[in-house]
């Protein structure tokens, strides 16, 4: 069983910067997270969620996105990374990476291209928690 996670005080959603090449703006984003921990004092930060358009990034570019973040916030705040995809083995797999490179919870969507039933959502969450030891 995974441990138990309760945030507190603020963990903002980043936005994802990207460069006018369409990529990741590594170096934009670092700054971000510098100035939410360092200058706006928060307790955590939400990397790759709806407001950074996890929907939108590739897969390489969602994991970055994580890693870069618990990079940054180097144990100082909690890294809550978004971790969900559409479908529930891509979010499991993402899950897996966040806790592999240290963030401290995955924020997990409902699957939002197929309109599963709740016995379907219900697998789909427990499905999650069962495969990967981390709190979500």
């Amino acid at each position: 069983m995974a441990k138990k996670f309760i945030p507190g005080g603020v963990s903002p959603a980043l936005v994802t910067p990207f460069t006018k090449k369409d990529e990741v703006d590594e170096e934009a984003y670092r700054k971000l997270i510098r100035f939410v921990i360092d200058d706006l004092g928060v307790t955590g930060i939400v990397p790759a969620g709806s407001t950074g358009e996890f929907s939108s990034l590739f897969w390489d570019e969602q994991k970055k996105i994580i890693e870069i973040a618990v990079d940054e916030a180097n144990g100082k705040v909690d890294v809550i990374a978004g971790t969900g995809t559409s479908g529930t083995k891509r979010t499991i797999a993402m899950t897996k990476h966040a806790m592999d490179v240290g963030a401290d919870a995955g924020l997990i969507v409902t699957p939002y291209y197929m309109k599963p039933t709740q016995r379907g959502l219900y697998r789909h969450y427990s499905d999650i928690a069962n495969k990967v030891d981390f709190p979500i």
